[in-house]
């Protein structure tokens, strides 16, 4: 339409710009140049016309590819109703489906209870028969008897098949688990343990924030485990414990225990993560101590180092040994090992430090202490001095504390008391000594003695019986002489 216009508007131009020039020429326009000018003029309106046409075909032809389009949305709009209304049925097939078996599941669940109540009718009425078989002289059992002894009998378990642990790679693969296991951390591990009912035992970690993570199943055969999005930090030790009941009391039977330790190898944490920056170890004398520097991967190299002087310490398998699942064992503690210790572990490129054990050295002796009681006189007269002496000889360097209980404790009657710590002979053996004084004895101690004396592993004690005389009279004993290192205090 606007191109017909256009055309039309320059064709109006050109005769006007003719007739204008033919006037200023001085030349009049004659009768045909007229006619040929308006014949011109009517083709040209014919056009634009014929152009105005084809513009409302073309209209007409995308209105109805617009009508096309329309209809096209709507038929994917009912195709995606349709589908959904298949999906819907589906779900809804599957739920009648799942039904179906549940319903299954109860009738051969009632099924087996029916062939359960068969057989103990059966064994009823065979019992039945064995009484009618007995003789007319024989003596029976009254019924309520013959309860009474089987209620009062003790079953005996039968013995159990071997519990084992398996590992659930894909549903309905299995794999039997060893002593170490490795599952990318990430991933979701799947335990099964043979038995009914067990107990699982998980690395301490866990116990305390499992952030939903762990699911502990009991099914009719069988124990189930299952950890969810595991990371470096679920690395440790994993323990199924068959469980021994008896009614409703039930409790784990440690020797038959199955252990796995399994590792979350993680790109990025070679050491299962610590909130602790140091962690405070005792060297104990008499037992070995471990540094657990637990890995995340069985694969890294760990070595390990004292902070200061900087210098690796030599693992050399006997006095100091290494092991994945352990870490490292100090068996021998010394007190030259005492002080500020890491682990560096190495796997590819990866290196890393772990926290530090700070390690304090502490002589443990080997027992508690055994004191020995000794009094100045069993029979002390009214007024004469009184004192006992308790001694412990030991390992050198092992404190021992003595404490007192006395018969003048009642009234509370104050004593004195002397400590002394000698180290005698080539053999280095410590003597320590707490000296008990009564002054001028009274009635009120007459009676037992007793002397405490404990170290770090424990306490032991030793009496002694003293009777005070009414006579008056004898000597007072003496006090003690101060020998090596003492201390002196009131009871």
């Amino acid at each position: 339409m606007k191109l017909a216009l256009a055309i039309l508007t320059a064709l109006l131009c050109v005769f006007l710009f003719r007739l204008v020039m033919s006037k200023e020429a001085g030349e009049e326009p004659t009768a045909a140049a007229e006619k040929e000018m308006r014949g011109q003029a009517k083709e040209t309106r014919g056009q634009a016309k014929e152009t105005r046409g084809q513009a409302k075909d073309t209209r007409g032809q995308a209105k109805e590819t617009r009508g096309q389009a329309k209809e096209t949305r709507g038929q994917a709009k009912e195709t995606r109703g349709q589908a959904k209304e298949t999906r819907g049925q589906a779900k809804e097939t599957r739920g009648q489906a799942k039904d179906t078996r549940g319903q299954a599941k109860d009738t051969r669940g009632q099924a087996k209870e029916t062939r359960g109540q068969a057989k103990e009718t059966r064994g009823q009425a065979k019992e039945t028969q064995d009484q009618a078989k007995v003789g007319p002289g024989a003596k029976q059992m009254p019924q309520s008897a013959v309860v009474k002894a089987n209620a009062g009998a003790t079953q005996r378990p039968s013995t159990a098949s071997p519990t084992y642990l398996s590992q659930v790679l894909q549903r309905g693969k299995f794999q039997k688990v060893e002593n170490m296991l490795s599952v990318a951390a990430g991933d979701t591990l799947e335990l099964r343990c043979k038995g009914n009912p067990v107990q699982w035992g998980v690395p301490t970690y866990l116990q305390e924030d499992n952030e939903g993570r762990l699911r502990m199943v009991q099914h009719q055969r069988y124990g189930t485990l299952i950890l969810a999005n595991s990371t470096g930090a679920d690395t440790g030790e994993y323990t199924c414990y068959p469980m021994y009941c008896e009614d409703t009391d039930c409790r784990k039977e440690y020797d038959k225990a199955v252990k796995v330790f399994i590792f979350f190898p993680d790109p990025q944490e070679l050491f299962v993560p610590s909130s602790e920056y140091y962690e405070v170890i005792q060297l104990r004398s008499n037992r070995p101590a471990v540094l657990p520097c637990q890995v995340t991967s069985p694969g890294a190299k760990v070595t390990l180092h004292r902070e200061y002087p900087p210098a690796e310490v030599e693992v050399d398998g006997v006095e100091i040994s290494y092991s994945v699942t352990r870490g490292f064992t100090i068996h021998r503690p010394r007190p030259h090992l005492a002080g500020s210790l890491y682990c560096m572990a190495s796997l590819g490129r990866l290196r890393q430090s772990s926290t530090t054990y700070m390690l304090v050295y502490v002589h443990y002796p080997a027992a508690p202490p055994s004191p020995v009681i000794r009094a100045s006189s069993e029979t002390v007269a009214l007024g004469q001095n009184l004192e006992l002496t308790c001694t412990v000889v030991g390992d050198e360097n092992v404190l021992v504390d003595f404490t007192w209980v006395y018969p003048g404790q009642k009234i509370d009657r104050p004593l004195y008391t002397q400590e002394t710590v000698q180290v005698e002979g080539h053999a280095r053996q410590q003597r320590s000594q707490s000296v008990l004084l009564v002054d001028e004895v009274r009635d009120v101690d007459q009676g037992t003695y007793t002397c405490t004396a404990q170290n770090l592993e424990g306490s032991r004690s030793a009496s002694t019986t003293i009777s005070v005389l009414t006579g008056g009279g004898g000597s007072k004993p003496e006090r003690p002489r101060e020998r090596g290192r003492q201390r002196g205090s009131h009871v």
